[in-house]
């Protein structure tokens, strides 16, 4: 196997938890950032001024005041403007949780007001408005208890597990069901585990247990819309690092990401990405031309720039109890 050589210095970016703790919040004013992901956390990114697009994955998104957005652990994903934003970066870190890292590694969640469903309307605001209060009580003192920070860690995980996982596009919600949901997990963590082999729907379906037919259908209800879209979807996801970290040839990323022909790369990969692989990492190699633009704001700045945020929150709720 030949030599592979670096194109980007694409890393898991370090995160400065408060205490050690599974919370890290920053408040800060960001043009351009490095291109980067989180190997075990799962980051939120608040507009609170301004406007901040996002590309992260096959997701090209702008985040305008008072929107949200959720970054799952591993995406690949950076941050820009051309104008000023104010914004609430907010880290979890998934191994520290009640919900144990041999459940959350394979769950899929997808969490912002751009694709926002209305039953998704309340629980979106309740996560904005702890991260809000989470951060207005870190920068005005400086800290917060380990009660606090285990509270709102595993509430805002638990409504993103129970409103915002792609397990719930095919539970419909309020209807739990949480032997779907372990069946869901099974496919998922299967396919993500064998991604860089061939794998047949009869062979799955013998590993979690169920009819060949009934998965295919069960497969068929979910965001993939099918078998061949969900593997294709996990090997393009695989692939996507060693485009932009590596020299490697498509046709050679595409062998070792499981694909038995490249034009099933090509075909997957313009489905869920948008562009062609070799599209995607020429667009990320021009956007690392720019010098990074992160102002990041101090503690005693930013408690009396959230106060008045964290004023009109409180006074509307008080309103409406």
């Amino acid at each position: 196997m030949r030599k592979i050589n670096k194109i980007m210095d694409i890393a898991d970016q370090p995160i400065d938890y408060i205490n050690d703790s599974a919370v890290s919040i920053e408040i800060c004013d960001i043009r351009h950032s490095s291109v980067h992901f989180h190997e075990s956390a799962v980051e939120l990114i608040y507009c609170l001024e301004g406007e901040v697009s996002i590309h992260c994955n096959h997701e090209f998104v702008t985040l305008k005041k008072g929107q949200i957005f959720t970054v799952d652990f591993e995406d690949i994903h950076c941050l820009y403007s051309d104008i000023s934003n104010l914004l609430i970066i907010f880290h979890i870190d998934l191994h520290k949780l009640e919900k144990p890292w041999s459940f959350l590694q394979y769950v899929y969640l997808a969490c912002e007001d751009n694709s926002c469903e209305p039953y998704q309307k309340a629980p979106l605001q309740q996560i904005k408005n702890m991260v809000l209060a989470a951060a207005y009580l870190y920068t005005k003192r400086g800290t917060l208890t380990d009660a606090e920070m285990r509270t709102v860690s595993n509430r805002i995980v638990n409504i993103l597990l129970d409103y915002f996982d792609w397990f719930n596009y095919i539970n419909i919600y309020p209807n739990k069901n949480d032997e779907l949901r372990e069946r869901f997990q099974a496919v998922s963590a299967y396919c993500q585990n064998n991604h860089t082999r061939k794998i047949t729907i009869a062979e799955l379906a013998e590993k979690v247990h169920i009819n060949e037919n009934y998965l295919s259908q069960f497969i068929r209800k979910s965001p993939f819309g099918s078998f061949s879209n969900m593997i294709g979807y996990i090997r393009c996801f695989a692939a996507q690092t060693l485009l932009l970290t590596t020299e490697l040839s498509v046709i050679d990323i595409s062998n070792r990401c499981g694909f038995s022909d490249d034009k099933y790369f090509y075909k997957h990969f313009k489905l869920a990405w948008g562009k062609t692989p070799k599209e995607h990492r020429q667009w990320y190699k021009d956007y690392i031309q720019a010098e990074d633009r992160i102002t990041a704001i101090s503690k005693s700045q930013a408690y009396k720039i959230l106060e008045p945020y964290a004023a009109e929150y409180f006074a509307a709720h008080i309103l409406l109890e």
